[in-house]
This record gives structure tokens, sequence and C-alpha cells, in this order.
């Protein structure tokens, strides 16, 4: 019998994919069957995407692919003992973290609870299983501060001030391109970049019960891909790779580890490079700010 089951939690998690994958016009990378009931694009560029409706079975699944996940997922061998579960880590093992969660959702014209079980490691929550092992996401998880540099930026006055705030590193979600009245103009390729380590290939799930692929702490904004006033005069992007981003003046790929741009090229990079090649009267800067970045 079907489940009068509003799928609040598909409206949640849609929501917060949006906001830390759509935010700055990037492709859409989520996938799911429910359908789309609203959009709000605000006007700082996050995107707030509804979805909505009854399903069938005891989960709502959503579909991204795996290179566009801000940060790493882990795979973990579960180990069950007495009822309880555990992974290897390391020499040893771990215990998975259960914890029971209250969903509440409307039935016809009330509302009820439903309780469910989620895991979790020391990585991060378990979002998924496969082949036997489960599946750990790992993210930047500092709203108070995120939400201090959010503001923050919008109160500088400067660049020096700018950069300061920059200095938080809790920008997970977009690169951000920075214009002021004194003639300066920057680019930061995200902000939040953890080290790690580079013989590991982070574009996919690694294996969790290996501490090499911890992070190891974070990069200091100077030592990720940035740029301060090229000498092309001019930088884009379309939250695309940086190569790009200046003309000649671009960061050099060799020079930086390859988790630092996972995303690669996308078709809105070349279509602004052409826009401000074909139109004579516009120059690249506006060009790049019609492209729609920020």
């Amino acid at each position: 019998m079907r489940q009068p089951f509003k799928a609040s939690v598909a409206r949640l998690l849609a929501a917060v994919l949006a906001l830390s994958s759509v935010a700055c016009g990037r492709s859409a990378i989520v996938d799911s069957a429910l359908p789309l009931k609203r959009v709000v694009i605000y006007r700082n560029g996050v995107g707030y995407f509804e979805r909505g409706g009854l399903v069938d079975e005891p989960e709502v699944r959503f579909k991204m692919r795996e290179s566009e996940v801000g940060d790493f997922l882990a795979t973990l061998a579960v180990i069950e003992k007495g009822g309880k579960y555990f992974y290897k880590y390391g020499n040893g093992e771990r215990p998975f973290i259960a914890k029971q969660i209250a969903l509440p959702y409307k039935s016809g014209n009330t509302m009820a609870t439903r309780v469910v079980t989620a895991y979790f490691s020391h990585h991060g929550p378990i979002i998924r299983a496969t082949d036997g092992k489960w599946i750990a996401v790992k993210m930047m998880n500092d709203p108070m501060n995120a939400l201090t540099q959010s503001y923050s930026r919008t109160k500088a006055k400067n660049y020096a001030e700018f950069s300061k705030v920059m200095e938080i590193r809790t920008n997970s979600s977009n690169n951000t391109i920075y214009a002021d009245a004194d003639g300066n103009i920057a680019y930061f390729h995200g902000n939040f970049m953890p080290k790690r380590d580079t013989v590991i290939d982070f574009s996919k799930p690694v294996d969790g019960s290996d501490p090499k692929t911890e992070w190891q702490g974070l990069h200091d904004v100077k030592e990720t891909i940035t740029l301060f006033n090229p000498n092309s005069g001019w930088l884009f992007n379309t939250n695309n790779w940086p190569w790009e981003a200046a003309g000649t003046s671009s960061p050099r790929r060799q020079d930086y580890p390859k988790y630092m741009s996972a995303q690669g090229e996308n078709a809105r990079g070349p279509h602004a490079i052409r826009s401000s090649r074909s139109s004579p009267n516009r120059s690249r800067r506006c060009a790049a700010g019609i492209s729609g970045t920020r």
C-alpha cells in the first residue's frame, strides 16, 4: 500500500545539495525521481531546489557525481558483533555510532513522525552501501565560522579586509571573484582546502580503513589556487577549472596538487571567453560578470 509520506527529508537534502553545488551556476549534479516543486534563486547566488512527493519505498535516493562531492567519500567494511556494527581502521576496529533521528512528515491534515537509525563513523555519516561496504562522507562542518565568513566578506571595504576574511577558510561551496573601487581584481579557487596525500585518487571513494586517506590539516590561502591583479588585466570563472581564468596569466596546473581542481572544464568557460572576444564594446571584465560569476 502506498505510503502517504511527504518527502521532507528529500526536500532538505535537495536544498543542502543545491546550496553546496549550484550556488554559482555549476551544471546540475543531483538526480532524483521526485518532482521539482519549487526553485528559489537568492540575490547572493545561492539556489534552493525543493523536491517533494509520495514515495513507495522506505528510503529516498539522491544521485550525484562522486567528483562533485565536497571533500571525500570513504568505503568501510562492516563487521557485526553482538548486534552492533564496527569497521576496520588501521590495525584495529572502531564502532559505528548509531543515532535515532525523528523525521516529521505530513499525513493527511496532521503531522506524524518516523524514526530512523543513522550510522556515523569518525569520517562522517553513512550515506549508502555498495558491494557490502558502507560509504561515509567527510565534509566541512563548521557552520558558525562559515556563516561568519559569508557575512563578513560582504562588509569588507578593501582587498586587505576581504583577504583577511578569506583566512577563515570555511567557504567550501564556490569559487570567488573579487573586484573593488581601487582597481584590484582577485580570484580564489575554492577556500576550504584540506591537505591530502597526493598519491591517493580522491576523485572516487577511498579506503576509509587506511589512515593515509585522512585530511592533514588545511592549506593556507596562499597555498591554494589564487590570482591577484594578473598581468592580463582581467579574469573570469564559471565554476570551471582555473587554468584559463586570466589568459596567459592563469595559474599553472603543474604548480598545484590534482585534488585542488577536480571538477575540470565546463561548457560555460569557453563560451564566456568567446563572448568576450566577439563583443568589441564589452570589456572582458564585464563579460565575466555577465557570465554569472561573482
